[in-house]
């Protein structure tokens, strides 16, 4: 006797996709707000937006103090470093998953042209780096007002 099963070639296969998020579940694949390309540094992803009189710049550092971030500002491109350190475990401990990072952080991003770097103000609340460059008067959006000629 043979029996049918109905084709449905929308459905996807089920054991692929479970294999799949088991790949993205590994504890070597990196975080996503901290990446690491090739074993080297690791790279915080960030956010920059321009406002009309600033271009600000957010990045996540978990665990990082403020002593421990370097900010640079240099032939229009901005740095940001960092080094956080893990916590000392014993010797004989047998790691069952690790995934809280530690070691150097570094991000160099090209900025927008027409700031006034010397004026730039950064903060740090909640691990969240905030950084406000204010942009030159010639950069700042300029209202042009019309002039009616009626009678």
């Amino acid at each position: 006797m043979t029996t049918l099963v109905r084709w449905e070639p929308v459905t996807r296969p089920r054991p692929f996709f479970r294999a799949f998020d088991r790949f993205f579940d590994d504890p070597f694949w990196p975080s996503p707000t901290v990446k690491s390309v090739n074993g080297g540094p690791r790279t915080p992803t960030l956010d920059m937006y321009e406002a009309d009189e600033e271009v600000v710049v957010r990045t996540a550092l978990p665990g990082v103090t403020p002593e421990d971030v370097q900010i640079t500002i240099e032939d229009g491109y901005l740095e940001i470093r960092a080094q956080i350190s893990s916590e000392v475990v014993d010797e004989k401990a047998r790691w069952v998953r690790r995934e809280l990072l530690s070691g150097d952080y570094g991000r160099k991003v090209a900025l927008p042209t027409g700031l006034e770097h010397d004026r730039a103000e950064a903060s740090y609340d909640h691990g969240i780096l905030t950084l406000r460059i204010p942009k030159a008067e010639s950069a700042r959006p300029k209202q042009i007002k019309i002039s009616a000629k009626s009678k």
